[in-house]
């Protein structure tokens, strides 16, 4: 996969941390960015990678798999502020940080949860990276 052919195959953990590995996904993103149209100023200029999966347990996402940008903004204040203020923000914790509303949301349900996760979101393979180049084109 991507990551394998380009930083080896390094622990996840130490991956995002790694000022190299971060700098090359934003440059990834803003080709994106360059080749769908957008502008500069419309581009985003840093980013953060997290470990963390993102999903309904964490809660960062509703059941349906919906942003709670009020969880978000939340979770991740003051690696939003580094970034708006240019610093290099925090190295990632490898411990899971839940917020209580997750907790208690998670406890409300008592169900098993349908959504499952990976583990690492860096283990994406080549066809699904194809496939989704070849809904871009059709759609």
């Amino acid at each position: 996969n991507y990551t394998e052919k380009h930083f080896g195959n390094r622990d996840w953990q130490k991956m995002v941390d790694d000022q190299e590995f971060n700098e090359q996904i934003l440059k990834e993103i803003q080709d994106a960015c360059k080749k769908g149209g957008i502008q500069s100023f419309e581009m985003p200029q840093r980013v953060k990678v997290v470990t963390e999966s993102w999903t309904p347990e964490t809660g960062v996402v509703t059941d349906a798999f919906k942003l709670k940008r009020k969880a978000i903004e939340e979770k991740y204040k003051d690696d939003i502020e580094s970034l708006y203020k240019g610093e290099q923000p925090k190295k990632t914790s490898s411990k899971k940080k839940t917020s209580r509303a997750a907790t208690s949301e998670a406890e409300e349900k008592k169900e098993p949860s349908t959504a499952t996760s990976k583990g690492d979101p860096a283990n994406i393979s080549e066809d699904v990276v194809a496939d989704d180049e070849n809904k871009k084109k059709y759609a």
